[in-house]
């Protein structure tokens, strides 16, 4: 069809639902990719203890060394980071994992669980 020819209408530029595109191809939404990436760094900072400036800056628990103590709350990443570990941490009840775990195993957990969480709430 030649341009001037094409007639879209109304139904052309309907909004439709993208949640069950995404939970039929196991995607992460925006917010959940932001959850996950924030936790994944977290672990590679722990682990490689680089860059040594976030590294000092974040306050592991004594009792219980797969949890952290959290800064006064803000938008940052020094506290928001820990925060999402922790929740995480809780949510799974991380006996046998932690951060101690392989990190391809941390992901393939919080991958899953972010999708449960976000496919939960289609149900």
């Amino acid at each position: 069809r030649s341009h001037g020819a094409q007639k879209l209408d109304k139904e052309f530029y309907s909004r439709e639902p993208s949640k069950p595109l995404f939970k039929k191809q196991d995607l992460l939404t925006v917010q959940n990719l932001y959850r996950l990436h924030c936790i994944m760094e977290l672990v590679k900072i722990i682990k490689q203890e680089e860059p040594v400036s976030l590294y000092q800056i974040l306050n592991r628990s004594k009792r219980n060394t797969n949890r952290f103590i959290t800064p006064v709350p803000s938008k940052n990443f020094i506290y928001k980071a820990p925060w999402l570990w922790n929740s995480f941490a809780q949510i799974l009840d991380l006996g046998k994992f932690g951060l101690d775990s392989d990190e391809n195993l941390i992901k393939i957990l919080l991958k899953t669980s972010l999708l449960d969480s976000q496919n939960s709430k289609l149900d």
